[in-house]
């Protein structure tokens, strides 16, 4: 995953992964950016994200391929503004 990549949580396990456009498992919901690349297509790694009080420039924000559109990705950004993200 890339610097950038905008997140949402499981529920049942709290972890963090590219938040798709619709799903049911928490995860749709953008709470998050990843800070710096990271590996996880063999195992769960450790990360850094921001996940409040912050202000982001939209045009480094990665999305879920599921996100292809401007009002999907304007959703994605009302979404982190709720978990004290302010995309710009």
């Amino acid at each position: 995953l890339l610097p950038g990549t905008v997140l949402g949580q499981l529920t049942a396990t709290d972890k963090y992964i590219p938040s798709p456009e619709t799903a049911a498992d928490g995860s749709e919901a953008a709470a998050a950016i990843l800070v710096g690349r990271v590996d996880a297509t063999a195992s769960d790694v450790v990360a850094v994200g921001l996940m409040r009080h912050a202000e982001v420039n939209r045009h480094g924000l990665i999305y879920d391929a599921s996100v292809d559109d401007g009002l999907k990705k304007s959703v994605k950004w009302d979404q982190l503004r709720a978990a004290g993200i302010v995309v710009r």
